[in-house]
């Protein structure tokens, strides 16, 4: 008895696999509908249907479409919601349809597609087809307090940077970030011996980094970057005015950097757009010996802690391609 039932189950799993990958008669149930080469109403249109015509569907969709066979055994994609699965012959079908049918259902078999598989592929076609540049203007706001302790004064309160982000969409909305900036500024000062200095702030930071888009084929969209890197000459000099030369002191270093970032993007047309940016820098030194020292850099009691980070914000233009 168990070796009948064996058998018997062995039976209905095969039979059930040959209706699983079976493809099924579809009837078209809009005026007009297009054919794209894939599950994508964005791919090419390879053919039109129209209402009351038999195609060969697949027996699953694949995000949102059925694999189907035209009459003219062209092989294609349309909207699952135009089509009526297995429809009863109408009351006096013409010979002509009835034959249309059997051939379209003769034909060798159509096996939809995985859709977690082919949803892969056009999440990295996709990617592989988007790549964003944006140039940006910065404005960095600074809480460098060592500054104070070790010159006497107050210290500068704002940087500059000019920034280019080259941003690689690697799957679906996930993207690998370079982002290279030039950090500059300075402020000038006056002792109580009515003593004159400038400062001169500067910084070249180089990060690479992973970032995260909401809707970035859209007119708006919406990202979020967490990048690490080097500040490459990361510099602060002062110069004695009124001091004879050589009467420069400078301090250099190149610290770790980190930078977070969330930046809105509106594309005014396909492939630009105006770009808002805010975020925090993380670029700080150690206690750092002058490396060149001048007359006048009794201001300096010792090693010099470079600290540009803080908030920042930055405006600029993207493009898309």
């Amino acid at each position: 008895m168990s070796r009948k039932w064996a058998l018997f189950l062995l039976f209905g799993l095969s039979q059930s696999l040959t209706v699983v990958h079976a493809a099924q008669l579809a009837l078209v149930d809009a005026v007009e509908a297009e054919v794209y080469e894939s599950p994508d109403a964005k791919s090419s249109v390879v053919g039109v249907v129209k209402k009351g015509e038999y195609i060969a569907a697949s027996n699953l969709p694949t995000l949102g479409f059925y694999k189907v066979r035209l009459p003219n055994k062209a092989i294609g994609w349309v909207s699952a919601e135009i089509l009526v699965l297995n429809p009863q012959p109408p009351e006096g079908a013409s010979t002509e349809q009835n034959q249309t049918a059997q051939t379209l259902m003769a034909a060798p078999e159509l096996e939809s597609e995985s859709i977690e598989k082919k949803g892969l592929e056009r999440d990295r076609s996709e990617a592989d087809q988007v790549v964003r540049i944006r140039a940006l203007y910065s404005l960095g706001f600074l809480n460098w307090s060592d500054f104070t302790t070790v010159t006497g004064f107050e210290s500068p309160t704002s940087i500059q940077a000019a920034a280019m982000n080259l941003e690689f969409f690697i799957f679906k909305s996930f993207s690998l970030i370079l982002r290279g900036e030039w950090m500059f500024g300075g402020v000038e000062a006056i002792d109580e011996s009515n003593n004159t200095y400038s400062f001169s702030l500067s910084s070249l930071p180089v990060y690479g980094g992973l970032g995260f888009t909401i809707g970035k084929e859209r007119e708006f969209s919406l990202g979020f970057g967490a990048l690490a890197g080097l500040g490459l000459n990361t510099q602060f000099s002062s110069v004695a005015n009124t001091q004879s030369a050589p009467n420069e002191t400078s301090f250099t270093s190149a610290p770790l950097a980190f930078l977070v970032n969330l930046h809105l993007t509106y594309f005014f047309s396909q492939n630009w757009g105006f770009v808002g940016e805010a975020g925090y820098r993380i670029l700080s030194t150690g206690a750092v010996a002058a490396s060149t020292t001048g007359n006048g850099s009794g201001i300096f009691s010792g090693p010099l802690t470079i600290n540009y980070g803080g908030l920042f914000f930055s405006l600029g233009i993207g493009l898309r391609f």
